[in-house]
């Protein structure tokens, strides 16, 4: 994953040290997480530590805010992505739920794997594109994820990372 073409784009003009980091970083998340298509684990069954979380949300809304942007996301769809509530901003200074972590951390797997598959474009396609089937017939990755929240993003998740390995 650390040497997918979405990491090497998001880390472009960074210093060498600070690359390095990230990919450690990304490599030590991963080694933690089991292989396969169940492999994926709740986000309530692995509470991520507050500091972890400080941590990396700005990354993570800095990813999300130009993902949303390719995506043609407008502002309430963004705030229904992140689980906020209605009339809220996306929070500033980076001060993010546990459960919005995951919806980030989710969305951006699921960004990468199905890019690997279809490259960026095809990508950015695929989120606005109504399904013909599966459990999100009907709707656009987009629209089912917000509809049905954080299960969704696992659920879509998992698929994707499930895809990534095994293909369509």
């Amino acid at each position: 994953m650390a040497d997918h073409p979405f990491i090497a784009e998001l880390t472009r003009g960074w210093s060498a040290e600070r690359r390095q980091r990230f990919k450690a970083m990304l490599e030590e998340r991963a080694a933690d997480l089991p292989a396969g298509k169940d492999a994926m684990v709740s986000a309530h069954s692995r509470p991520v530590p507050r500091d972890e979380i400080d941590r990396l949300a700005p990354v993570g809304l800095r990813i999300f805010e130009e993902l949303a942007q390719k995506l043609g996301l407008d502002p309430a769809e963004k705030i229904a992505l992140l689980g906020l509530p209605s009339s809220a901003a996306i929070p500033k200074p980076y001060r993010l739920s546990e459960e919005q972590f995951y919806r980030l951390s989710y969305l951006i797997g699921i960004y990468i794997d199905v890019g690997g598959l279809l490259g960026k474009e095809g990508a950015i396609r695929w989120f606005r594109v109504a399904c013909s089937s599966g459990k999100s017939a009907g709707r656009s990755p987009v629209t089912y994820l917000i509809e049905t929240g954080l299960p969704g993003f696992e659920y879509l998740r998992r698929e994707a990372g499930y895809w990534a390995e095994n293909g369509w």
